[in-house]
């Protein structure tokens, strides 16, 4: 779930709560990132508590996205609301997959246990993942009759 710096709804955690019984886990995506969230770290503390997943854009640690970003995800990192470190990646050229610049950075501050979290959380993820059904943007392409094949 990507909010935008605008708002962040009221609705928000009832939203997270049809989502879980549908079957679904809310993962917040880099709210280090977000001007709303940095500034309401105690309310993301409360969707964790009530089953949301938190990740954390790897480059944010290294200050790719300035300062507040990653004081932000150091603070996230520090209250144990990080589940994830993602890159993010959109292209190849101005936003690529970069991710080992982070771990030897994670282990330095938080030791290399913290990264056995990281190991752990994706081998759960992927048991969840191998045990859901996955929808693809082909999976949401219109038929000829306007449903959805």
């Amino acid at each position: 779930m990507e909010f935008s710096d605008a708002l962040i709804p009221n609705t928000t955690q009832e939203i997270f709560d049809r989502f879980q019984a549908a079957g679904l886990v809310p993962v917040v995506t880099h709210p280090e990132r977000n001007a709303v969230l940095q500034n309401r770290i105690d309310q993301l503390g409360s969707w964790v508590e009530n089953g949301a997943l938190v990740q954390v854009t790897a480059q944010s640690f290294l200050g790719r996205f300035g300062r507040t970003a990653k004081h932000v995800a150091i603070e996230l990192f520090d209250r144990n609301l990080v589940h994830f470190v993602a890159s993010d990646a959109h292209d190849t050229k101005h936003r690529p997959p970069i991710l080992l610049d982070a771990p030897a950075y994670v282990s330095k501050r938080w030791a290399k246990s913290a990264l056995k979290v990281f190991l752990s959380r994706l081998r759960a993820l992927r048991s969840w993942v191998s045990h859901s059904i996955l929808i693809t943007g082909s999976d949401l392409r219109a038929g000829e009759n306007g449903t959805a094949k």
